[in-house]
């Protein structure tokens, strides 16, 4: 074997036994003896700095505490008024104008601004050809006293508002009357004025609280408008009428009907 001086070691002068025999081991120097980190002092007062993920706010920034959020105060009508319109969402359409109907619904928007034209608050208000009572619901919502509905349709519709009705109580409760008659025809009644018909209908008794009155009044007939507008004009309570019609056409115009 040749080694890095170039000297060669001869096979013969290796003891026969050379191989066999285990090696002394010596003593490893204190150069080899492998010994945990210990910090010194400079680095123990001053720990080297973990770099950090995003940005780290610096020391004199100011601790700010998580204030709560503000909630909006919602005015007591308000709150009544989405809570019946929540309602009527949630039950299923039927007939007349709440969705499936020949004319469709009110929308939400039209329907408040009829009623506060109407100044429906502490007054009693009577929709003609009321549907299932949608209006009967937004009128009780912005403070109306009474609210009845008078419905050509079937009976379908009165058990469809009264459990309407039933559920706007739970929440708010009132202690005016909120009916919907269905089956009538107003032509077909014996009175003359709207509070008569109240008093034919509900056996609702003068209670000298005025009356206000709305129609949505797509579907009626010529004898049907006829019979609404003179029982408003003849009856001493009402001070306010409304209707929703089709200004668009020559008959639906205020003008048309006043004439």
């Amino acid at each position: 074997q040749k080694l890095s001086e170039g000297r060669v070691l001869h096979a013969s002068r290796i003891p026969a036994n050379a191989l066999s025999q285990k090696r002394p081991q010596r003593p490893l120097s204190r150069s080899r003896v492998s010994r945990r980190y210990e910090p010194t002092m400079a680095e123990t007062k001053n720990p080297p700095k973990t770099p950090s993920k995003g940005k780290k706010r610096p020391s004199s920034a100011a601790v700010v505490t998580p204030q709560p959020k503000k909630t909006k105060d919602v005015p007591p009508g308000e709150a009544k008024w989405k809570n019946a319109m929540s309602i009527f969402r949630k039950f299923e359409p039927g007939l007349g104008h709440d969705g499936t109907g020949l004319y469709g619904t009110l929308t939400n928007a039209t329907l408040r601004r009829m009623l506060e034209r109407c100044d429906v608050v502490g007054k009693t208000h009577v929709d003609v050809g009321a549907a299932d009572g949608k209006v009967l619901l937004g009128a009780t919502a912005l403070g109306a006293k009474h609210a009845y509905g008078l419905e050509i349709s079937g009976p379908a519709l009165a058990t469809k508002f009264e459990a309407m009705r039933d559920m706007q109580a739970t929440k708010f409760p009132s202690d005016g009357e909120k009916q919907l008659a269905t089956g009538t025809d107003i032509t077909e009644l014996d009175g003359s004025t709207v509070e008569a018909w109240l008093a034919e209908t509900f056996g609702a008794g003068d209670d000298d609280s005025e009356i206000t009155v709305s129609a949505v009044w797509h579907g009626f007939n010529t004898d049907a408008k006829e019979c609404l507008l003179a029982a408003c004009a003849t009856s001493a309570r009402v001070c306010r009428f409304s209707l929703i019609g089709p200004a668009k056409r020559e008959y639906g115009g205020p003008e048309a009907v006043i004439d």
